[in-house]
């Protein structure tokens, strides 16, 4: 073996040929370049992010449906939505997120100067990074006869073929990174829960009636305590005592809820429900649950929040398990 431009010989047990496929017999249009290539979609630097911004465009009109920023505020790090939202979102998820599109892998490459594949881009992805500079990920048309999709990313030397699965990956919004009970719903915290039934003209009202006492620091303790132990007492607006574990049950729910957004996809008017929930400081959370619509071949309901303008979307099955839990208060 000799290093070109070497005058050096070195003599090897090792079959170097065979390393890039080929035994007695060296035939380079058999070369299989995918074994050597980087198939990472990108490269960056995961903590250097500032921002992550998503466009799509359906039915003709192009919306964001993810603009997440990062901001230092006290000498922390701190994601936010860009846009006005009632909704913190969680720095794990967002992080996750980030490694995931860092090692995300294409299927193929493919001639950059074949552009039309991109004559139509109705999805994109900016991610900015902390010196101003940014990276542009693009998808294309779909491959003719596959389940993949032509790619481009800014800075590369080529464009790329990615699988359906792995776009679905990167096709995010903003409600995908909520924290885990967006509402911010804790039972010890609740005084009044009430429930409209829109269709059949029925109100709910629950209250909290757990005796606690403000005067002593110790008993404020203990009565906290009384929480984590499921001793909560509630009643009805006739004072009827309610079970407990099944008004828990409830609040779990409403705790336990995954919001959707959907780009082009606007709420119905007509709503089945509307919540109204009072907590002990004054604060009020409320929201309406919209009738049924179907979107990519599933059932939700729309899901909109008193001060937040964005239209979000829960899958039918909450709806239907919060309506049996409902129907065993009674």
């Amino acid at each position: 073996m000799r290093l070109k431009g070497s005058e050096k010989v070195y003599v090897t047990r090792t079959n170097l040929l065979s390393e890039f496929g080929f035994w007695e017999k060296v035939e380079p249009e058999k070369f299989d370049r995918g074994k050597w290539i980087d198939k990472h979609l990108s490269d960056f630097d995961v903590d250097k992010t500032v921002s992550i911004e998503i466009t799509k465009t359906q039915d003709g009109e192009k919306e964001t449906i993810l603009n997440l920023i990062r901001k230092t505020q006290d000498g922390k790090k701190k994601w936010e939505v860009a846009r006005s939202s009632a909704f913190r979102v969680s720095e794990g998820k967002i992080k996750n997120f980030l490694i995931e599109i860092k090692s995300s892998l294409v299927k193929n490459q493919t001639d950059p100067a074949q552009q039309s594949y991109f004559d139509k881009t109705d999805w994109q992805m900016k991610i900015m990074l902390d010196d101003t500079s940014e990276i542009l990920i693009t998808r294309g048309e779909k491959v003719t006869g596959a389940d993949d999709y032509y790619f481009k990313v800014s800075g590369a030397s080529c464009n790329f073929i990615v699988s359906a699965d792995t776009f679905k990956s990167l096709d995010q919004t903003d409600a995908d990174f909520f924290i885990d009970n967006p509402l911010g719903i804790e039972e010890s915290e609740i005084k009044e829960l009430n429930i409209k039934n829109v269709k059949k003209k029925q109100n709910m009202v629950i209250v909290n009636t757990t005796k606690k006492s403000s005067n002593d620091a110790q008993e404020d303790v203990q009565h906290a305590s009384l929480f984590q132990e499921g001793e909560t007492s509630w009643k009805d607006k006739n004072g009827k005592e309610l079970d407990a574990q099944k008004v828990r049950e409830i609040i779990k729910q409403i705790k336990d809820i995954t919001l959707k957004m959907f780009p082009g996809k606007r709420i119905p008017e007509k709503n089945i429900f509307m919540y109204s929930i009072v907590k002990n400081n004054g604060e009020t959370i409320d929201f309406d649950i919209s009738k049924e619509l179907e979107i990519n071949g599933k059932e939700y309901n729309g899901f909109k929040l008193k001060g937040d303008n964005s239209n979000y979307f829960l899958e039918s099955n909450y709806v239907t398990v919060w309506i049996e839990s409902l129907s065993k208060l009674k």
